[in-house]
């Protein structure tokens, strides 16, 4: 394979397409080993982005952020502040001493003991130099785990205003904005850090440009400027001269059809697939398959596209950035040659470190202002997570209205309801002018085909949704009148999609239930007694406190791996109890018996929520929930309804 084929499969067809339209659109389009890049032409990237137009844009934004983060806490806020412009100032300071100190160690050696003067000096340089370190030292003993500390506590300050924001959000508006799930409750911290960064590393650019200036003023007199410009021109051309990804604005996507192949045979090999492909026997099939999209990948590089774009640099820049990096000890090779009386070996190293750290601050600079756009989007997915106002509108009128407090059951009224799901791509609509009436304590059983809409009509009841067109009366009064958590308040619902949550067994059971209910331990073995789930906690060790599916929080070291007594110790750390589908079923029907017992509720539906039940397991859950009913009204949605018909008021 020659170079030239190999470098064609790393980047090929680089720039915009030659179609008429494409040659007019906004992006240019790029292939890079595997992937497809767009990338929006007008693209600011480096230090341009620190222009008054994005500065200004986002000042509303950052003040926001600077007083949420103030008022965590203000003298922790003041102090931070006030040591990271210490580390702004720090290194020109410390190496501004070191100079002065290596300065006066050579006058001394070169004009002898007999100097009184250039002893002081050089006692007053080393006592400056020791008390610069020392100064720097307390502040960084002074500040240890403070920084940790605040940051800490503003994550936690936002972590719960995202829980409520997310615990508050309707279905249709979290369906409808995804991208909020994505809002993380460092961001504020991570862009106010990066602003204080940028800041600090301004200041101490600005302080080592005023360093050299003074350094070149006082060792190099006529050949000052021109060091100066030799150590700024590698730092400018280099950002001019740069091409990375890294701050654009762009989208990437994966087209590769054999990478694409290879990455859908990796996941059926994963855990939750593998009983499937060894009960099918398609071992060698898959490894055929897989086999097949890795020859046709031929080398293609999956590396990351903002890797591969920096490979297109031409060979005359990458030459001319590592001259421009080498100019200052070519400069002074050049003044040796020409009038070495100028340099010393203090000299020479003095500048040469003073350039060095120079160069290093400047690219801090540069990457404070590449990574700005990210960290100031990143606080905005934050803000607007928890500023997006729901989609549906709550109700005034408390549930149970005045007047029907004592009423055990709940009247129901469907008008022409028609019914669609926010963001699908099906357009056919879930229901379409369906109407039915329900008495106050009437046992309903909804049939019908996979699909007609059944469970549907008990998310409408449930308000996760509202309707389309038409209408739904709850006790007379149109449901988006009512106060929704009022209204919920009043529903249990049974369903097969509900799930355990990484709480206790006490806590799944009692959820929804009142606080002094959930610590009733005979109201909380009577659910679990109702729904044949009470064998099932007590086989559990830790009985009600037995946590189902903890949230991992342990990990093993790469070097405890091999050790086997730390191994042992790992995998007992927060082990989930096994429960199989049956199970679940019961324990998620034990929390709707809880309800019953403990709650005003006036309404229970129950969709479905035997499919891992046997037959007989079915009918007596469905037995007891019968005879808890006691006057509620009560919703079946089941394909096996047969022993139900006769108890039914109404077949829907």
């Amino acid at each position: 394979m020659t170079l030239r084929y190999r470098f064609s499969k790393l980047i090929s067809s680089q720039g915009t397409s030659t179609s008429p339209k494409k040659a007019q659109s906004d992006y240019q389009e790029l292939n890079l080993g595997i992937w497809r890049v767009l990338l929006a032409k007008k693209t600011r990237y480096g230090l341009q982005d620190l222009q008054w137009e994005t500065i200004s844009a986002n000042l509303p934004l950052m003040r926001r952020a600077l007083s949420d983060v103030y008022i965590v806490s203000p003298s922790l806020f003041v102090f931070t502040i006030l040591v990271h412009l210490w580390y702004g100032v720090e290194d020109s300071l410390s190496l501004y001493f070191s100079n002065r100190l290596l300065f006066f160690i050579e006058k001394r050696i070169v004009e002898g003991t007999g100097d009184g003067q250039s002893a002081t000096d050089l006692y007053w340089a080393t006592i400056s130099r020791i008390a610069c370190s020392v100064l720097s030292g307390l502040v960084r003993w002074a500040s240890q785990g403070h920084k940790e500390t605040y940051s800490a506590l503003v994550k936690q300050q936002f972590e719960g205003r995202l829980f409520m924001a997310k615990l508050t959000r309707d279905l249709p508006t979290s369906q409808r904005n995804t991208s909020i799930s994505n809002a993380n409750s460092d961001s504020v911290c991570d862009c106010l850090e990066q602003a204080v960064d940028l800041a600090k590393s301004m200041v101490s650019f600005l302080l080592h440009l005023r360093l050299i200036m003074h350094i070149v003023g006082s060792g190099l007199q006529d050949g000052g400027p021109v060091f100066l410009v030799v150590c700024i021109l590698p730092l400018i051309s280099r950002n001019l001269l740069r091409d990375t990804l890294w701050s654009k604005a762009y989208v990437a996507q994966a087209v590769n059809k054999f990478y694409i192949r290879k990455s859908a045979l990796a996941k059926v090999v994963e855990n939750d697939l593998k009983t499937e492909v060894m009960a099918g026997g398609a071992g060698g099939y898959l490894v055929n398959e897989y086999k097949k999209a890795q020859d046709g990948l031929e080398g293609t590089p999956d590396t990351r596209p903002e890797m591969l774009f920096g490979l297109q640099r031409q060979a005359i820049s990458s030459i001319f950035l590592k001259l421009c990096s080498d100019g200052p000890m070519l400069y002074f090779a050049f003044l040796a040659l020409v009038s070495p009386s100028k340099l010393s070996v203090v000299k020479l190293a003095v500048l040469e470190q003073t350039s060095i750290s120079l160069r290093y601050t400047f690219s801090s600079l540069v990457w404070a202002a590449d990574t700005w756009p990210t960290v100031i989007s990143r606080m905005q997915t934050l803000y607007t997570a928890l500023d997006i106002a729901n989609e549906m509108k709550d109700g005034e009128t408390p549930y149970p209205r005045p007047g029907l407090e004592e009423s055990v059951g709940m009247s129901l009224e469907l008008r022409n309801v028609s019914f669609s799901y926010p963001s699908t791509k099906s357009e056919r609509a879930a229901l379409t002018n369906v109407s039915f009436t329900v008495k106050p304590g009437q046992l309903v059983i909804i049939v019908g085909a996979n699909g007609s809409g059944k469970s549907t009509v008990i998310k409408l009841l449930s308000r996760y949704y509202d309707m389309t067109s038409g209408s739904i009366l709850v006790d007379g009064l149109p449901i988006e009148e009512y106060r929704m958590e009022e209204l919920r308040k009043g529903i249990a619902i049974l369903t097969q999609e509900h799930q355990l949550f990484p709480l206790s067994v006490e806590e799944n059971l009692g959820l929804g239930s009142s606080e002094e209910a959930m610590k009733d331990k005979e109201m909380l073995w009577e659910s679990t007694r109702l729904a044949g789930a009470e064998g099932i906690v007590k086989n559990f060790s830790k009985g009600l406190d037995t946590v189902l599916e903890p949230v991992s929080t342990g990990y093993l070291s790469y070097s405890g791996q091999g050790n086997k007594g730390l191994e042992d110790i790992f995998k007992d750390m927060e082990r989930s109890a096994s429960v199989s589908g049956g199970e679940r079923q019961r324990l998620v029907a034990a929390r709707t018996f809880m309800r019953l017992l403990t709650s005003p509720v006036k309404l229970v539906t129950v969709d479905e929520p035997s499919s891992a039940l046997d037959p007989e397991g079915e009918y007596q859950l469905f037995a007891k929930l019968r005879e808890a009913r006691k006057g509620r009204t009560m919703i079946f949605v089941t394909h096996r309804f047969a022993h139900l018909t006769k108890y039914a008021d109404l077949v829907v």
